[in-house]
């Protein structure tokens, strides 16, 4: 039986953050940080991480008044006794990733890589139940944004909507996903040596010519 979300046990509870994604930024890591009191404290800076799969949903946090959905992922390593929780802002990465993860027959652990691309954008990939191969887009994301992105001219610039396509995506296209999680066994063990080394290996990834992330994800509480 899975613990689900409950988190009453003795695991280090990790808030992970996607950090790179700002236009003209250098590199590309997964930030981990530890609860201390009100504060958040960085512990740790890593391009790779992985562990057995908790949870996968969304939900929404309040910014300067407005309602946000974020993506929510809750991986667990039970060999080093930590929780890892993504929390990613819809942006093009978080897009991606639904995509790639509506391949994936099931879905029992994940093990995700970055790296900022030669094109100047990040390459972010995915993989599924200690498979060596990445996870592929799974949706014709071109197509969708034709069909429910709008763009308007302000002050000479083009900005982009994506507020239909993620209502799409979060309301229609990860109930599918949610539905492919395994549960994890109370006894299960991960370790993430082996994976990590495998997933960091810069030589067998390449930029997607359809990555252009324009968002900054950086208003989330940690």
């Amino acid at each position: 039986m899975a613990r689900g979300n409950q988190q009453t046990d003795n695991y280090a509870n990790l808030y992970v953050k996607l950090v790179g994604l700002k236009k003209g930024s250098k590199e590309c890591f997964f930030e981990f940080k530890k609860k201390d009191g009100d504060k958040y404290v960085v512990i740790e800076n890593n391009n790779a991480f992985d562990g057995g799969v908790e949870k996968i949903g969304y939900k929404e946090i309040e910014v300067e008044g407005k309602k946000k959905p974020v993506l929510e992922i809750i991986l667990r390593d039970d060999f080093a006794q930590e929780r890892y929780l993504l929390n990613l802002g819809m942006t093009n990465v978080s897009r991606q990733l639904i995509s790639c993860l509506t391949t994936a027959d099931k879905i029992e652990s994940l093990s995700f890589w970055t790296k900022m691309g030669d094109a100047g954008f990040p390459v972010f990939v995915t993989k599924a139940n200690g498979s060596n191969d990445k996870l592929q887009w799974g949706l014709d994301m071109k197509a969708l944004t034709e069909k429910y992105v709008t763009e308007h001219k302000i002050a000479g610039d083009i900005i982009r909507d994506y507020t239909e396509l993620d209502k799409y995506l979060l309301g229609t296209v990860l109930p599918t996903v949610i539905e492919k999680v395994v549960g994890l066994p109370k006894a299960s063990v991960m370790t993430t040596k082996d994976p990590i080394e495998q997933v960091t290996k810069p030589d067998i990834y390449k930029a997607s010519e359809e990555s252009t992330y324009e968002e900054e994800d950086g208003d989330l509480p940690f």
